[in-house]
Protein backbone atom coordinates (compact mmCIF):
# COMPACT_ATOMS: atom_id res chain seq x y z
CA UNK A 1 0.00 0.00 0.00
CA UNK A 2 1.37 3.44 -0.95
CA UNK A 3 1.69 6.30 1.53
CA UNK A 4 -1.16 8.15 -0.17
CA UNK A 5 -3.44 5.13 0.13
CA UNK A 6 -2.49 4.80 3.78
CA UNK A 7 -3.43 8.43 4.44
CA UNK A 8 -6.74 8.04 2.61
CA UNK A 9 -7.49 4.78 4.45
CA UNK A 10 -6.92 6.52 7.76
CA UNK A 11 -9.41 9.33 7.09
CA UNK A 12 -12.65 7.28 7.37
CA UNK A 13 -11.39 5.66 10.55
CA UNK A 14 -10.48 9.06 12.01
CA UNK A 15 -13.88 10.51 11.10
CA UNK A 16 -15.68 7.52 12.64
CA UNK A 17 -13.64 7.89 15.84
CA UNK A 18 -14.45 11.58 15.95
CA UNK A 19 -18.18 10.96 15.50
CA UNK A 20 -18.10 8.33 18.25
CA UNK A 21 -16.28 10.74 20.57
CA UNK A 22 -18.69 13.61 19.79
CA UNK A 23 -21.69 11.36 20.36
CA UNK A 24 -20.39 10.57 23.83
CA UNK A 25 -20.45 14.29 24.68
CA UNK A 26 -24.25 14.56 24.40
CA UNK A 27 -26.41 16.73 22.09
CA UNK A 28 -24.52 18.51 19.32
CA UNK A 29 -23.76 22.18 19.75
CA UNK A 30 -22.79 24.73 17.15
CA UNK A 31 -20.32 27.51 17.78
CA UNK A 32 -18.83 30.38 15.82
CA UNK A 33 -15.50 32.09 16.52
CA UNK A 34 -15.76 35.60 17.92
CA UNK A 35 -12.43 36.70 16.48
CA UNK A 36 -10.43 36.89 13.29
CA UNK A 37 -6.70 36.73 12.73
CA UNK A 38 -5.04 40.01 13.84
CA UNK A 39 -3.76 40.55 10.29
CA UNK A 40 -7.28 40.31 8.83
CA UNK A 41 -8.82 42.54 11.51
CA UNK A 42 -6.14 45.19 11.09
CA UNK A 43 -6.37 45.08 7.30
CA UNK A 44 -10.14 45.38 7.44
CA UNK A 45 -9.91 48.52 9.57
CA UNK A 46 -7.20 50.00 7.36
CA UNK A 47 -9.14 49.17 4.20
CA UNK A 48 -12.13 51.05 5.58
CA UNK A 49 -9.91 54.08 6.15
CA UNK A 50 -8.28 53.68 2.74
CA UNK A 51 -11.69 53.41 1.03
CA UNK A 52 -12.66 56.74 2.55
CA UNK A 53 -9.27 58.16 1.58
CA UNK A 54 -9.86 57.11 -2.03
CA UNK A 55 -12.97 59.32 -2.17
CA UNK A 56 -10.91 62.22 -0.80
CA UNK A 57 -7.95 61.72 -3.16
CA UNK A 58 -9.90 61.23 -6.42
CA UNK A 59 -11.05 64.90 -6.72
CA UNK A 60 -7.46 66.03 -6.16
CA UNK A 61 -5.78 63.65 -8.61
CA UNK A 62 -8.15 62.88 -11.51
CA UNK A 63 -8.69 66.50 -12.71
CA UNK A 64 -4.92 67.05 -12.88
CA UNK A 65 -4.42 63.88 -14.91
CA UNK A 66 -7.06 64.75 -17.53
CA UNK A 67 -4.40 66.78 -19.34
CA UNK A 68 -3.13 63.41 -20.59
CA UNK A 69 -6.48 62.76 -22.23
CA UNK A 70 -9.79 61.52 -20.89
CA UNK A 71 -9.06 57.79 -21.02
CA UNK A 72 -5.34 57.84 -20.19
CA UNK A 73 -5.85 60.53 -17.58
CA UNK A 74 -8.48 58.50 -15.74
CA UNK A 75 -6.37 55.33 -15.84
CA UNK A 76 -3.24 57.08 -14.56
CA UNK A 77 -5.32 59.01 -12.03
CA UNK A 78 -6.92 55.85 -10.64
CA UNK A 79 -3.49 54.18 -10.37
CA UNK A 80 -1.98 57.13 -8.52
CA UNK A 81 -5.06 57.34 -6.29
CA UNK A 82 -4.81 53.66 -5.29
CA UNK A 83 -1.08 53.91 -4.57
CA UNK A 84 -1.56 57.01 -2.41
CA UNK A 85 -4.72 55.87 -0.63
CA UNK A 86 -3.54 52.34 0.16
CA UNK A 87 0.03 53.22 1.20
CA UNK A 88 -0.92 52.97 4.94
CA UNK A 89 -1.37 49.20 4.60
CA UNK A 90 2.23 48.62 3.49
CA UNK A 91 3.84 48.14 6.92
CA UNK A 92 0.95 45.99 8.19
CA UNK A 93 1.07 43.62 5.22
CA UNK A 94 4.87 43.34 5.15
CA UNK A 95 5.17 42.77 8.91
CA UNK A 96 2.32 40.24 8.90
CA UNK A 97 3.93 38.32 6.05
CA UNK A 98 7.29 38.25 7.82
CA UNK A 99 5.59 36.84 10.93
CA UNK A 100 3.80 34.26 8.77
CA UNK A 101 7.09 33.27 7.15
CA UNK A 102 8.75 32.76 10.55
CA UNK A 103 5.82 30.61 11.74
CA UNK A 104 6.00 28.61 8.52
CA UNK A 105 9.71 27.92 8.92
CA UNK A 106 9.17 26.84 12.53
CA UNK A 107 6.34 24.49 11.50
CA UNK A 108 8.37 22.88 8.71
CA UNK A 109 11.35 22.43 11.03
CA UNK A 110 9.12 20.68 13.57
CA UNK A 111 7.63 18.43 10.89
CA UNK A 112 11.09 17.55 9.59
CA UNK A 113 12.09 16.17 13.00
CA UNK A 114 8.63 14.85 13.95
CA UNK A 115 8.37 11.85 16.27
CA UNK A 116 5.30 10.64 18.08
CA UNK A 117 7.23 10.29 21.33
CA UNK A 118 8.07 14.02 21.29
CA UNK A 119 4.42 15.10 20.99
CA UNK A 120 2.48 16.40 23.96
CA UNK A 121 -0.91 15.11 25.11
CA UNK A 122 -3.32 17.29 27.06
CA UNK A 123 -4.21 14.13 28.96
CA UNK A 124 -1.14 11.89 29.19
CA UNK A 125 -3.33 8.85 29.60
CA UNK A 126 -4.53 9.31 26.01
CA UNK A 127 -1.07 8.58 24.59
CA UNK A 128 -1.52 4.80 24.54
CA UNK A 129 -4.91 5.16 22.88
CA UNK A 130 -3.48 7.47 20.20
CA UNK A 131 -0.56 5.15 19.53
CA UNK A 132 -2.97 2.23 19.18
CA UNK A 133 -5.01 4.19 16.62
CA UNK A 134 -1.86 5.09 14.68
CA UNK A 135 -0.62 1.49 14.62
CA UNK A 136 -4.04 0.24 13.54
CA UNK A 137 -4.13 2.73 10.64
CA UNK A 138 -0.48 2.76 9.51
CA UNK A 139 0.83 -0.57 10.72
CA UNK A 140 3.68 0.90 12.74
CA UNK A 141 4.42 4.20 14.45
CA UNK A 142 7.58 4.50 12.37
CA UNK A 143 5.62 4.42 9.11
CA UNK A 144 3.27 7.11 10.43
CA UNK A 145 6.25 9.31 11.35
CA UNK A 146 7.71 8.77 7.88
CA UNK A 147 4.48 9.98 6.25
CA UNK A 148 4.54 13.12 8.40
CA UNK A 149 8.20 13.86 7.63
CA UNK A 150 7.89 13.24 3.88
CA UNK A 151 4.49 13.35 2.17
CA UNK A 152 2.68 15.62 4.62
CA UNK A 153 5.72 17.90 4.91
CA UNK A 154 5.89 18.21 1.12
CA UNK A 155 2.17 18.94 0.81
CA UNK A 156 2.15 21.55 3.60
CA UNK A 157 5.21 23.24 2.09
CA UNK A 158 3.62 23.33 -1.36
CA UNK A 159 0.34 24.79 -0.08
CA UNK A 160 2.14 27.48 1.90
CA UNK A 161 3.95 28.58 -1.24
CA UNK A 162 1.22 28.30 -3.86
CA UNK A 163 -2.24 28.94 -2.43
CA UNK A 164 -4.15 31.81 -0.86
CA UNK A 165 -7.71 31.08 0.19
CA UNK A 166 -10.55 33.07 -1.33
CA UNK A 167 -11.68 34.29 2.09
CA UNK A 168 -8.23 35.68 2.89
CA UNK A 169 -8.06 37.37 -0.51
CA UNK A 170 -11.56 38.87 -0.45
CA UNK A 171 -12.25 39.66 3.20
CA UNK A 172 -9.82 42.61 3.53
CA UNK A 173 -11.72 44.37 0.72
CA UNK A 174 -15.13 43.96 2.35
CA UNK A 175 -15.24 47.64 3.46
CA UNK A 176 -14.53 48.65 -0.13
CA UNK A 177 -17.47 46.49 -1.27
CA UNK A 178 -19.73 48.38 1.13
CA UNK A 179 -18.34 51.66 -0.20
CA UNK A 180 -19.16 50.48 -3.74
CA UNK A 181 -22.79 49.83 -2.77
CA UNK A 182 -23.01 53.27 -1.19
CA UNK A 183 -21.48 54.86 -4.29
CA UNK A 184 -23.97 53.17 -6.63
CA UNK A 185 -26.99 53.91 -4.46
CA UNK A 186 -25.71 57.44 -3.85
CA UNK A 187 -25.46 58.18 -7.58
CA UNK A 188 -21.69 58.69 -7.55
CA UNK A 189 -21.92 61.45 -4.96
CA UNK A 190 -24.16 63.67 -7.11
CA UNK A 191 -27.42 65.25 -5.96
CA UNK A 192 -29.36 62.88 -8.22
CA UNK A 193 -28.77 60.00 -10.62
CA UNK A 194 -29.96 62.19 -13.50
CA UNK A 195 -27.22 64.71 -12.71
CA UNK A 196 -24.64 61.94 -12.44
CA UNK A 197 -25.81 60.49 -15.76
CA UNK A 198 -25.42 63.84 -17.56
CA UNK A 199 -22.02 64.43 -15.91
CA UNK A 200 -20.72 61.04 -17.18
CA UNK A 201 -22.07 61.41 -20.70
CA UNK A 202 -25.25 59.34 -20.41
CA UNK A 203 -27.61 62.22 -21.11
CA UNK A 204 -30.93 61.72 -19.32
CA UNK A 205 -30.61 57.92 -19.17
CA UNK A 206 -30.11 57.57 -15.40
CA UNK A 207 -30.87 53.84 -15.43
CA UNK A 208 -28.10 53.11 -17.92
CA UNK A 209 -25.64 55.09 -15.78
CA UNK A 210 -26.60 53.26 -12.58
CA UNK A 211 -26.20 49.90 -14.31
CA UNK A 212 -22.87 50.93 -15.83
CA UNK A 213 -21.64 52.21 -12.47
CA UNK A 214 -22.69 48.95 -10.80
CA UNK A 215 -20.91 46.86 -13.45
CA UNK A 216 -17.78 48.95 -13.07
CA UNK A 217 -17.71 48.45 -9.30
CA UNK A 218 -18.39 44.71 -9.62
CA UNK A 219 -15.34 44.17 -11.80
CA UNK A 220 -13.26 46.41 -9.52
CA UNK A 221 -14.09 44.08 -6.61
CA UNK A 222 -13.47 40.99 -8.74
CA UNK A 223 -10.04 42.33 -9.73
CA UNK A 224 -9.21 43.12 -6.09
CA UNK A 225 -9.24 39.40 -5.23
CA UNK A 226 -5.89 39.04 -7.04
CA UNK A 227 -4.11 41.65 -4.89
CA UNK A 228 -3.25 39.52 -1.87
CA UNK A 229 -2.37 36.30 -3.76
CA UNK A 230 0.06 38.38 -5.82
CA UNK A 231 1.48 40.11 -2.73
CA UNK A 232 2.05 36.83 -0.87
CA UNK A 233 3.56 35.21 -3.96
CA UNK A 234 5.93 38.13 -4.61
CA UNK A 235 6.89 38.65 -0.97
CA UNK A 236 7.86 34.99 -0.70
CA UNK A 237 10.41 35.62 -3.45
CA UNK A 238 12.03 38.43 -1.41
CA UNK A 239 12.74 36.26 1.64
CA UNK A 240 16.31 35.49 0.57
CA UNK A 241 17.25 39.14 0.05
CA UNK A 242 19.30 41.07 2.63
CA UNK A 243 17.26 42.69 5.38
CA UNK A 244 17.51 46.27 4.12
CA UNK A 245 16.77 45.35 0.53
CA UNK A 246 13.99 43.00 1.64
CA UNK A 247 12.08 45.78 3.41
CA UNK A 248 12.28 48.12 0.42
CA UNK A 249 11.33 45.29 -1.95
CA UNK A 250 8.32 44.46 0.22
CA UNK A 251 7.07 48.04 -0.01
CA UNK A 252 7.53 48.05 -3.78
CA UNK A 253 5.63 44.75 -4.08
CA UNK A 254 2.63 46.03 -2.10
CA UNK A 255 2.48 49.36 -3.96
CA UNK A 256 2.84 47.56 -7.31
CA UNK A 257 -0.01 45.20 -6.44
CA UNK A 258 -2.40 48.01 -5.59
CA UNK A 259 -1.24 50.12 -8.55
CA UNK A 260 -1.72 47.27 -11.03
CA UNK A 261 -5.12 46.51 -9.54
CA UNK A 262 -6.20 50.12 -10.07
CA UNK A 263 -4.85 50.17 -13.62
CA UNK A 264 -6.47 46.89 -14.66
CA UNK A 265 -9.80 47.63 -12.98
CA UNK A 266 -9.70 51.10 -14.53
CA UNK A 267 -9.69 49.49 -17.98
CA UNK A 268 -12.68 47.37 -16.96
CA UNK A 269 -14.52 50.40 -15.59
CA UNK A 270 -13.96 52.28 -18.84
CA UNK A 271 -15.31 49.33 -20.84
CA UNK A 272 -18.35 49.04 -18.55
CA UNK A 273 -19.23 52.72 -18.90
CA UNK A 274 -18.71 52.68 -22.66
CA UNK A 275 -20.67 49.44 -23.14
CA UNK A 276 -23.74 50.85 -21.36
CA UNK A 277 -23.30 54.27 -22.94
CA UNK A 278 -22.62 55.18 -26.53
CA UNK A 279 -20.35 52.22 -27.24
CA UNK A 280 -21.07 50.04 -30.25
CA UNK A 281 -21.29 46.28 -30.61
CA UNK A 282 -17.52 45.77 -30.46
CA UNK A 283 -17.32 47.66 -27.15
CA UNK A 284 -20.10 45.56 -25.63
CA UNK A 285 -18.46 42.38 -26.93
CA UNK A 286 -15.11 43.45 -25.46
CA UNK A 287 -16.81 44.16 -22.13
CA UNK A 288 -18.39 40.69 -22.05
CA UNK A 289 -15.04 39.09 -22.89
CA UNK A 290 -13.40 41.18 -20.16
CA UNK A 291 -15.83 40.01 -17.48
CA UNK A 292 -15.51 36.41 -18.67
CA UNK A 293 -11.73 36.69 -18.49
CA UNK A 294 -11.77 38.13 -14.95
CA UNK A 295 -14.21 35.43 -13.78
CA UNK A 296 -12.13 32.67 -15.40
CA UNK A 297 -8.94 34.00 -13.82
CA UNK A 298 -10.52 34.01 -10.35
CA UNK A 299 -11.84 30.49 -10.89
CA UNK A 300 -8.31 29.35 -11.78
CA UNK A 301 -6.69 31.33 -8.96
CA UNK A 302 -8.91 29.87 -6.23
CA UNK A 303 -9.26 26.36 -7.59
CA UNK A 304 -9.25 23.64 -4.90
CA UNK A 305 -5.74 22.40 -4.10
CA UNK A 306 -4.84 18.95 -5.34
CA UNK A 307 -2.96 16.32 -3.37
CA UNK A 308 0.53 15.82 -4.79
CA UNK A 309 1.48 12.30 -3.89
CA UNK A 310 4.63 10.43 -4.80
CA UNK A 311 3.28 9.44 -8.21
CA UNK A 312 2.31 13.00 -9.24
Amino acid sequence: MSDEEEVNSFLPFARASRREHCASLGPAREGLPLWLAPFVLTTLCLDLACSLLVNAVIPLVIPRMLALGVVLGQLVGMTVTAVVAYSPVIPVIVLAFRAKARARRALLEQMTAFTLDATECSVEGDREHVEALVEDAFGTVGRFETVIRTELLSEVSRRYESTTSFSLAALPFFPLALTCVADVLGCDGQDSCATAARFNGFGDDARAFVLANALAWVQIIMCSWTVFPFIFFALARTERLPQRVRTAAGAVVVLSAYGCWALVSGVGSFLSLQAMGAGGLWVRTTCVVWFAGVASWNHYLFRPPRYHGPNN
